[in-house]
């Protein structure tokens, strides 16, 4: 009789104890749903308010519904790298390259292409030249940028690794450049040799160096294939 008492005094000790870890795990899981829906919730309020901004500049709707279907594109494109893209909200990053490249007057999926070259999306990556961010930016040349625009606000060059500053910098510059050339291979290669540069080599002769314009044409080929145009 004493060893069923035992028994059964075990097996409540047991279950008490399985209940317990029960609980634990369980709060611990409640807390981490609870977590992510917060930060959900701040990554959907953060793209909505970009949107209502897109709805106060773009008044017109057949121009809001043609840069809607580019955002929506831009996002399914992003989270085809999902795995170098999973840092930031994809939303909110793709209504930024539409309305940048909109009011530049520059295919957006170009503009991928460069971000995907320059630094395959990874917005904390610097060069050893001192290039920063997703568009890889120098600090000079984000600060020229921001000089001759009054929307964009550059103190201080660790803001390049803001996607939000570095895509409005690269994507005004990247424009400044296809206008100065008026050719889309030369604007990219100053883009990434700068224009000095180039300008040297053109008035030399010297063979440019296209590495660089391959690998931006091979990106957008890929991107544009992933979007549906080709």
């Amino acid at each position: 009789m004493k060893k069923q008492i035992q028994s059964i005094k075990t097996l409540f000790i047991m279950f008490g104890a399985i209940v317990a870890v029960f609980f634990v795990l369980n709060t611990i899981f409640l807390a981490k749903v609870s977590h992510n829906l917060d930060e959900l919730s701040e990554k959907t309020l953060n793209a909505s308010d970009k949107y209502y901004e897109l709805r106060k500049e773009f008044t017109d709707e057949k121009t809001r519904m043609a840069l809607m279907a580019h955002v929506l594109d831009i996002k399914n494109i992003l989270e085809s790298f999902k795995n170098k893209t999973n840092s930031y909200n994809t939303m909110e990053f793709a209504l930024l390259i539409a309305k940048e490249s909109y009011r530049n007057n520059l295919d957006p999926l170009l503009v991928l292409a460069v971000i995907k070259t320059e630094s395959s999306f990874r917005k904390s990556v610097v060069s050893h030249k001192g290039a920063i961010g997703l568009m890889q930016i120098l600090p000079n040349t984000g600060h020229y940028v921001s000089d001759m625009h009054d929307h964009i606000d550059l103190g201080s060059s660790q803001q390049l690794f803001e996607p939000d500053t570095n895509i409005k910098i690269g994507i005004n510059y990247l424009s400044y450049l296809m206008n100065k050339f008026e050719n889309q291979k030369y604007a990219i290669l100053a883009y990434n040799m700068v224009p000095t540069n180039l300008i040297r080599k053109l008035r030399s002769g010297e063979n440019l160096p296209e590495k660089y314009y391959r690998s931006v044409m091979k990106n957008y080929q890929h991107i544009m294939s992933i979007s549906g145009r080709t």
